[in-house]
């Protein structure tokens, strides 16, 4: 119990920073390489083989199948002989179309990678602090000194 009253009286203190200048001895640039994704459209010309339209096949079907249907049924059964006969007809009579070829213009998304040499990545630093020399990798190169947030905290 003793410990955790302890602890929270001495949080303040070990959250606590303290500010510092250290002297660069040195800050080399790091280089390397960055991949860039980009997407493109790619279009192509690809042949497609299509049916063609044959309207005269399907009236001239349809008219034939509704006649032939007439005939057949008989009594109430007629207009539906009739209907289902049109209908028919006009399926048969629509087949007599023709194949054809034609270019289509086909395109799709594709990503192209690219590889960037030389971007900078930061700076390797070498400084000196309290006798000690120390490194770091920083974004930006720090100057003639370099700012440390120095934590504190008691040993057990």
């Amino acid at each position: 119990m003793n410990k955790i009253l302890l602890s929270f009286l001495l949080l303040p203190l070990i959250g606590h920073a303290e500010t510092f200048q250290a002297n660069v001895i040195s800050a080399q640039p790091v280089y390397g390489v960055r991949v860039v994704d980009i997407p493109m459209e790619v279009c192509e010309q690809v042949q497609v083989e299509r049916k063609k339209e044959n309207t005269a096949g399907t009236v001239l079907g349809a008219i034939a199948g509704a006649a032939i249907g007439n005939q057949i049924g008989k009594g109430g059964g007629s207009d539906v002989a009739t209907v289902v006969g049109g209908v028919l007809g006009a399926q048969v009579g629509g087949r007599g179309g023709q194949t054809e070829t034609v270019t289509e213009n086909r395109c799709r998304t594709v990503t192209r990678s690219y590889k960037e040499q030389g971007v900078l990545r930061g700076f390797d630093v070498v400084y000196k602090f309290m006798g000690r020399t120390y490194t770091a990798r920083v974004s930006e190169h720090p100057g003639s000194t370099i700012t440390l947030d120095v934590y504190h905290s008691i040993a057990q």
